[in-house]
């Protein structure tokens, strides 16, 4: 067995940082301070934009002073006309700064600190409350220079947010409170828990049959996350977001899940299709629909679209498969031939803990991840729960009934599709429901 003593679920949900190519290198200027950006002298027109707004005038240069409010990262750029209608970019990055005082006292923090020590460089505090208690503790005004919080190098686990709304938290321009990593070590903050190796256990003998083709369950391992002492926010809920994990702004709309992480990285949910390793956003694949059913719409639907049906699934309605049983759904539709496979295989886990699908089901700016409650073979169709219904229903909008047929969909979060390692450590995750709590973290690991 691998060794997994560094798995960090973590509660906190993370967002992605991405970062524009520049063509120069980041300019740094300090709050209060002028810097000219100059362009090419052979244009003759010029059009500036700091951030996307229209700044300065026709002119080869634009002059930059930024204020307390614009510290951050900024993009500014030049359209440049030049003879001929000839046009061309110029980029640049500018970071605004705050020049901080030289710090008029000093306060530690360290993994090994004890609240009972003095917060000094030799004896630093064990955590976060004390240190902000002691400066908060202090006389005002503060001297000249203000206060500094060091974090020594190392994790600092956190199972509960630090509060600074008390008046004392904050300091001014000429006496800042600054909280900040000790010089040249690194400090890392944690919503995490360490899960130790022990805690991942053989996949359970009942559940190997639901392994993908190919993949030995000896090399599967799963973790009770109740004896963990971890628990999510919810389950995945029949209709949700694009967001698999805790969203914060979206409460009720999201998946719910924490997260794992592995020697520092972030895990998958399993998916087919699989993840491309090599730029998950563009070049991960998907299945895509092959039409909608015909059922019955539920009486009283409101047709949002001219080309809609009653006799078409764009909606809740039933539908009557071919052995002539009619189920409530909360649409349907056909998958392509050659993803029959598939899909009969994945039916155990719609007995297993739950079957979801997420898509661009009806626009492609739009993900919902819906939950299937069963698939009729002979016709191909996927069944929607009633509960799983995409706002203004499935297929393009712009097709209706029956959509383009490449309507793009992919399936997540399967024991039956735990098959994907890169080189190197890599771990992929599903979560079993037991009940309506989610109760297994499960990884594949050889």
């Amino acid at each position: 067995m691998p060794n997994l003593g560094r798995i960090l679920p973590l509660f906190c949900l993370l967002g992605l940082l991405t970062a524009q190519k520049l063509s120069a290198q980041l300019t740094v200027v300090d709050v209060g301070a002028t810097n000219a950006f100059t362009a090419n002298a052979a244009a003759t027109n010029f059009s500036w934009t700091l951030d996307g707004i229209a700044v300065g005038g026709n002119s080869n240069s634009f002059s930059y002073t930024p204020q307390i409010y614009d510290v951050g990262t900024h993009y500014l750029l030049v359209n440049q006309i030049f003879p001929g209608a000839v046009s061309s970019n110029s980029y640049w990055g500018v970071r605004a700064r705050i020049t901080l005082p030289v710090s008029g006292g000093n306060y530690y923090i360290a993994t090994n600190g004890s609240d009972a020590n003095a917060g000094t460089f030799a004896a630093p505090f064990k955590t976060f409350e004390k240190a902000r208690d002691t400066v908060r503790a202090l006389a005002r005004p503060l001297a000249a220079g203000g206060v500094t919080v060091w974090l020594r190098g190392g994790t600092f686990y956190r199972t509960n947010t630090l509060m600074l709304t008390n008046a004392n938290d904050s300091g001014t321009v000429t006496a800042p409170i600054v909280w900040r990593s000790y010089s040249n070590e690194v400090a890392v903050v944690s919503g995490g828990k360490t899960i130790s190796a022990a805690s991942w256990l053989p996949l359970n003998s009942t559940q190997t049959n639901r392994v993908a083709p190919g993949v030995n369950p000896t090399n599967i391992f799963e973790m009770d996350i109740a004896a963990a002492s971890l628990t999510h926010a919810t389950n995945f809920p029949a209709d949700f977001s694009q967001w698999t994990t805790f969203n914060v702004y979206s409460q009720g709309n999201d998946g719910g899940l924490c997260e794992l992480f592995y020697n520092g990285q972030r895990q998958f949910l399993s998916r087919y299709p699989n993840h491309s390793l090599v730029n998950d956003d563009l070049f991960t694949t998907n299945m895509t629909m092959d039409g909608v059913a015909k059922g019955l719409v539920n009486p009283g639907t409101t047709l949002i679209y001219s080309g809609d049906s009653t006799n078409y699934l764009n909606y809740p309605g039933t539908y009557t498969n071919s052995s002539s049983v009619t189920t409530a759904v909360g649409g349907a539709f056909l998958c392509k031939s050659n993803d029959i496979a598939r899909f009969t295989r994945w039916q155990s886990a719609i007995t297993n803990g739950g079957f979801w699908l997420q898509g661009y089901w009806r626009v492609p700016w739009q993900i919902d991840g819906i939950k299937i409650i069963g698939f009729d073979v002979t016709n191909r169709t996927v069944m929607l729960d009633t509960n799983a219904h995409p706002g203004n229903g499935i297929a393009s909008k712009y097709a209706r009934p029956n959509g383009y047929k490449t309507e793009p969909f992919w399936a997540l979060n399967l024991l039956e599709e735990l098959d994907q390692l890169a080189s190197g450590p890599w771990i992929s995750i599903e979560r079993k429901f037991i009940s309506t709590h989610l109760a297994r973290w499960r990884m594949a690991a050889w």
